[in-house]
């Protein structure tokens, strides 16, 4: 033999061997078959709840296809109310002018005297819409001022009022400062 040796093991090193692999085979087992196998049928479980929800609601879809066309109906005329209380100039500052009127109307209307209008810069909402806004400066009596700012709250069209100071001016006038706001598509 050319340079290597027998090592001989003695019976106490192989009932050691032994114990080893015996206590070893069952963690080898578990790290490589068993852990793997656990894994993958939770995976399968959480994809089979996945898919049993998502059967569900076309199920329900399909359930409720008779309502669609009640529903779409339904929000059509939500949408034409809305419509209707949105100023429809798609230019904004034919809407900001048409707000503007409105809202000079409705003071004339109520015997308060118009002193300054300022438009702001229309501004676009992350809903869509278009916020218009103008800052009016007018002063009259307090029925007067309380008379017109009921007028334009029941306007057809949705008119916010956002900001607004009433001063006494004078012995019986009032001077009134507020920011409007309109709305456009």
């Amino acid at each position: 033999m050319s340079g290597a040796r027998k090592v001989r093991v003695s019976d106490r090193d192989r009932r050691a061997l032994r114990l080893g692999l015996r206590l070893a085979a069952p963690v080898l087992l578990y790290g490589f078959v068993v852990k793997p196998y656990v894994a993958s049928i939770r995976g399968a479980k959480v994809q089979l709840e996945t898919q049993s929800d998502l059967l569900a609601r076309e199920q329900a879809l399909v359930a409720d296809a008779a309502l669609v066309p009640r529903r779409i109906a339904a929000a059509r005329v939500a949408a034409n109310i809305t419509q209707r209380r949105m100023y429809p100039e798609r230019d904004p500052i034919t809407a900001t002018a048409a707000l503007s009127r409105d809202v000079a109307r409705e003071l004339a209307d109520a015997g308060v005297a118009l002193q300054r209008v300022e438009t702001r810069e229309a501004s676009l909402r992350p809903d869509g819409l278009r916020e218009l806004a103008i800052d009016v400066r007018a002063s009259g009596d307090f029925e007067g001022i309380l008379t017109a700012l009921a007028s334009i709250e029941a306007r057809e069209r949705f008119v916010r009022v956002t900001r607004i100071v009433i001063d006494a001016a004078a012995q019986q006038q009032l001077t009134l400062i507020a920011t409007f706001r309109g709305y456009a598509p």
